[in-house]
């Protein structure tokens, strides 16, 4: 359910691209512009995710530099079976 709620967010904010990996900062080769533009796109999606998790949530994505391993991450929290989900979470 997390899964599906935060795709249509991010792809209502023209992000998923930037989430999922297809939009990736090593392609954007040396223009300035283009640098600039992903990372703030990214920094956009890091910012609705990180503010829609729940706070016991975070610890576990900490370490984490973009939107994209932060999607992973939560990914392999929530998509766990209950007694392993429950045990990450705590």
């Amino acid at each position: 359910m997390w899964s599906f709620q935060i795709k249509i967010l991010f792809r209502a904010k023209e992000l998923m691209d930037i989430v999922d990996g297809t939009e990736l900062l090593e392609e954007q080769g040396g223009d300035e512009s283009k640098i600039k533009k992903w990372k703030s796109r990214d920094s956009r999606a890091q910012h609705y995710i990180v503010t829609i998790v729940d706070k016991y949530v975070v610890p576990h994505i900490l370490i984490c530099t973009t939107s994209r391993e932060i999607f992973d991450a939560l990914k392999n929290i929530y998509q766990k079976d209950g007694g392993q989900q429950k045990c990450l979470l705590l």
